[in-house]
């Protein structure tokens, strides 16, 4: 560690007289030395072959894989928000009567060997999920499962410079939860990969471990949005700024400043909604007699919701991270659900405020 400090110390200094000397005119110029330095430290690790960005950085480390997907590690075995938090919302469900589905978020390197030396709670952790989702006798979608049992490579379902699937990942998810609901007898839409229009971009998104390690240890990855097919009518509210939006899908959900280029500043990941937030209230116009679903999530569950909608009338997804001491079991109630789908990933298991409903 005290070898890293040195690097970035000399590094950030050397460029910042330079940067000085020639007058600093840019607001802007003191993260550019910051993500020219986290690039060249990847280079040099690289250089080394080390399979570990930092190598004693508990806190966004980078690890790489055999065949180069890197993975931030999850050093926390704490799963004490995922036993708390699906007791409680079992519990609510069964109160107001509302089904509940439980999806339980798969990591790349639940598929992957960890290499020797590293500790990655990730893949236990999901495991661990699976039997409890198991005992407690509830409806979960065991994503996992769902990928391996499609004709291609794992892997090919994540991003490499990011923790979080792709959107060909996000759309077989969200082709379960469809059929879930159906089985619940509730009115819902009906889904394919013919139901979207596809667009790429190519080389703009820098994930969280190319964030941490820098585009080169980390890598950069290409973008495909999935827009629905044909004509499309939203309204989208966020009630914390007040904000509205009204047309199509592209419209109200699609941020596509994030897909403008690669960025440590931007994040491709949130092409869709921009961002995580408290709450979220998506209104499908063309759909009013499909089915209302609260969403409780995490970020895994971006994707998810935005090609999902397109199957329902109205979607209110609902981050806890961000709700504060707000009451979240009177909002639902307020909402009507047809149902709750509750998606997170390992890294969140032991986050109470992530994910224990009050």
């Amino acid at each position: 560690m005290k070898k890293l400090s040195v690097f970035f110390l000399a590094v950030i200094f050397v460029l910042f007289g330079i940067n000085l000397a020639g007058g600093i005119n840019d607001l802007g110029s003191m993260s550019l030395l910051r993500d020219f330095s986290v690039n060249a430290w990847g280079v040099i690790q690289l250089c080394l072959f080390k399979t570990e960005a930092y190598g004693g950085a508990d806190y966004r480390d980078v690890y790489r894989l055999g065949n180069g997907y890197t993975v931030n590690p999850d050093t926390d075995p704490n799963m004490d928000g995922l036993y708390e938090g699906v007791t409680e919302l079992k519990s609510f469900g069964e109160e107001y009567d509302i089904p509940v589905l439980f999806v339980n978020g798969a990591l790349k390197q639940c598929g992957s060997k960890i290499p020797f030396g590293i500790t990655d709670h990730g893949p236990g952790k999901y495991d661990l999920a699976c039997r409890f989702y198991e005992q407690a006798g509830v409806d979960c979608i065991d994503t996992l499962k769902l990928l391996q049992s499609e004709d291609r490579d794992y892997l090919s379902f994540f991003y490499k410079s990011d923790h979080h699937w792709n959107n060909d990942a996000a759309y077989i998810c969200t082709r379960e939860i469809v059929d879930r609901i159906k089985r619940q007898g509730i009115n819902i839409g009906d889904i394919s990969t013919d139901s979207f229009n596809k667009y790429g971009y190519n080389g703009v998104h820098l994930g969280s471990s190319g964030r941490f390690a820098g585009k080169i240890y980390g890598g950069i990855d290409d973008y495909t949005l999935w827009v629905p097919f044909g004509d499309t009518d939203y309204s989208l509210y966020i009630p914390d700024t007040g904000e509205k939006k009204t047309g199509s899908f592209s419209d109200c959900i699609v941020s596509f400043e994030n897909l403008d280029d690669y960025s440590f500043e931007r994040y491709g990941y949130y092409a869709y909604f921009g961002t995580d937030r408290d709450y979220t209230e998506i209104v499908n116009e063309n759909n009013p007699d499909m089915a209302n679903v609260v969403v409780i999530k995490d970020s895994y569950a971006v994707p998810v919701v935005a090609m999902l909608s397109a199957t329902c009338h109205e979607i209110d997804m609902i981050d806890l991270r961000y709700t504060g001491d707000d009451d979240i079991k009177s909002y639902i109630i307020s909402k009507e659900p047809d149902m709750i789908i509750y998606i997170f990933e390992p890294g969140n298991y032991g986050d109470r405020e992530a994910m224990v409903i009050r």
